[in-house]
């Protein structure tokens, strides 16, 4: 028998692809299960930042939810969905079980969240404090591409 409607959202520097074993395990155990790569990775283009400025967390959270409309479409069935989320996955499935019925155009079941990265607000500046670097410039620019990534990974938390 089937067992409902499972969504699963990959951690931050990873893609649907890294999820294959899960899925088919899940898929195994009984769930129709889909699996859409989170804006700027695997095949997924990113979101578009407002006036060249970094994207809102809330506009993430809108192409995700829209990310995962399109991917229940592509699910046999109907009725409330099952999300896990991994790690900012994780996040990303809790920031849309916030906003459920307006950003998330399908009906929750559960929101199933394993090592979601939320900090309060004072703990996330400890953070970025102890951790946040200035890199050395090289005359390869190889700090550029340094720094791009660190700030295009600060923008998905």
């Amino acid at each position: 028998p089937r067992r409902g409607r499972l969504v699963v959202l990959h951690d931050a520097t990873a893609s649907a692809a890294t999820l294959a074993p899960t899925l088919a395990a899940c898929a195994a155990a009984g769930f129709d299960v889909a699996a859409p790569d989170l804006p700027g990775h695997g095949e997924s283009p990113g979101v578009a930042p407002l006036d060249g400025g970094e994207p809102a967390r809330s506009r993430l959270v809108e192409a995700v939810a829209a990310q995962l409309a399109q991917a229940l479409k592509a699910l046999p069935g109907e009725g409330p969905v099952t999300l896990l989320g991994l790690g900012a996955g994780a996040t990303l499935a809790l920031a849309i079980a916030a906003h459920a019925g307006t950003a998330a155009p399908f009906e929750l079941r559960q929101v199933i969240a394993w090592q979601p990265s939320c900090w309060p607000d004072e703990e996330r500046a400890a953070i970025v404090a102890a951790f946040a670097e200035v890199p050395e410039v090289a005359w390869h620019g190889g700090h550029l591409a340094h720094a791009w990534i660190r700030a295009n990974d600060a923008g998905l938390f």
